[in-house]
């Protein structure tokens, strides 16, 4: 539509457009979500080598890390809450009033939050969410000062034994203090690795990130048959457990390097001194080369990031310019530990990965079918939603809200429930 056409539409008929766009976006919203969740479930994103469903979504959907994961944890939500899933397929609730309900409500309340929905604006949901929660902290009795609620807890996760679990409680202004700090290097650096960076930041007195060749700090002893490919040798952190062999292989790719020449008895006979796996001069020219960012597909990122050998010397690759590439930690372990492998086209500089299965990945994405149309409004008419300009504005006439007659109402609606079943189970 061009801008002549737009700036001869009579007043009416572009609000009634506005209106109608809108049911027709909120529809395709809810459906776009369910698809992600599904998506989500059977973790699609790990065929493309992404680290979660949020680094994905930025490569193939354009979204920036903060929205997408907030997109992702509604539609996760949508499985529960059947009543706003209808509405909100039919276009009669809009993304953010089915957020603020999500937050908010359980089983008990989601049909009265939906009724209320349709007659309130998105402002006045999220009032009415945001004071719910405040109430049911309150009998709780989750609000005492700020002093008593403030706390760090470090505990193991219970499904995974391979990592541990830190839940810190701040307040909104520590919160976001903090938000700030792990969000500095940039919107798709992982929140884990840019805490560590912070913890050994602090440790070393410094800001800075240590290169990737300093940053293994970790005393790895580790047979040069390892190094070489072989899987039978020794390899274990001094004084601690054993490692895999593909992860003494990733600490060496880019790691500083001490040899020690054992006697037949294992005795310590000779030592070098510090070596680099790579001369520094040729580390600069790839980093420049390579502006500093992971170059596997989907990634860009610039901190955490390593010089990986495309063919590992163990199979006779050299450090030659050509032969090596900046990856992230999360893409270098995937390569030497994960079954992944990548190739550097000489002449383009292209890097192209390949899956565990010798497929070769690349960004296409596959069509959907053409029956569903090109806009909108057809795909919606495939699904049989009837989305006119009313669908989704608020039946509101601009009265006040009373926000305490509504969490009032909800909250008595929820407990009211409770003890009913509590009383039934006794």
């Amino acid at each position: 539509m061009d801008v002549a056409t737009l700036e001869s539409m009579p007043r009416d008929q572009l609000e009634a457009e506005i209106t109608e766009l809108a049911g027709h976006l909120a529809a395709a919203e809810c459906r776009w979500l369910l698809l992600v969740a599904e998506y989500d479930r059977r973790a699609g994103w790990l065929e493309w080598g992404c680290r979660s469903c949020v680094q994905w979504l930025g490569w193939k959907c354009g979204m920036a890390a903060r929205p997408a994961r907030d997109k992702l944890r509604v539609a996760h939500a949508l499985s529960l809450f059947p009543h706003v899933r209808e509405a909100f397929t039919r276009g009669r609730l809009s993304y953010s009033k089915a957020r603020a309900i999500v937050r908010c409500g359980g089983p008990d309340t989601e049909k009265d939050l939906v009724e209320m929905a349709v007659r309130a604006t998105a402002g006045h949901m999220e009032s009415i969410a945001r004071g719910y929660r405040r109430v049911e902290r309150s009998e709780d009795g989750q609000m005492g000062t700020l002093a008593t609620r403030r706390r760090v807890v470090f505990d193991e996760d219970a499904d995974d034994p391979d990592l541990g679990v830190v839940v810190a409680h701040l307040t909104h202004e520590e919160r976001e203090l903090l938000h700030k700090a792990l969000s500095s290097p940039g919107d798709d650096v992982s929140f884990a690795d840019a805490m560590v960076m912070m913890a050994e930041s602090f440790l070393a007195h410094g800001s800075a990130c240590r290169p990737g060749n300093e940053r293994t700090t970790v005393i790895v002893n580790v047979d040069e048959a390892v190094l070489c490919g072989d899987d039978r040798g020794v390899s274990r952190i001094e004084g601690g457990a054993a490692l895999p062999p593909a992860t003494a292989r990733r600490l060496a790719c880019d790691a500083t390097f001490t040899w020690m020449l054992r006697g037949s008895a294992g005795e310590l006979v000779d030592v070098s001194s510090k070596h680099g796996s790579i001369p520094r001069a040729v580390r600069r020219f790839v980093r420049a080369r390579d502006d500093g960012r992971c170059r596997f597909p989907g990634c860009a990122e610039r901190r955490f990031v390593d010089v990986h050998h495309i063919v590992h010397r163990a199979e006779g690759g050299t450090n030659d310019v050509h032969n090596l590439t900046t990856l992230c930690w999360f893409h270098h372990r995937l390569v030497h530990e994960g079954g992944w492998s990548i190739e550097r086209h000489i002449g383009d500089g292209e890097v192209i990965a390949i899956r565990p299965s010798g497929d070769r990945m690349t960004g296409a994405v596959p069509s959907i079918d053409d029956t569903d149309g090109d806009r909108v409004e057809e795909l919606n008419a495939h699904h049989r939603l009837a989305i006119d300009a009313r669908t989704v504005v608020p039946m509101w006439g601009g009265e006040r809200l009373d926000l305490g007659w509504a969490v009032t109402s909800l909250w008595c609606t929820n407990h009211g429930q409770q003890q009913v079943r509590e009383s039934a189970a006794a």
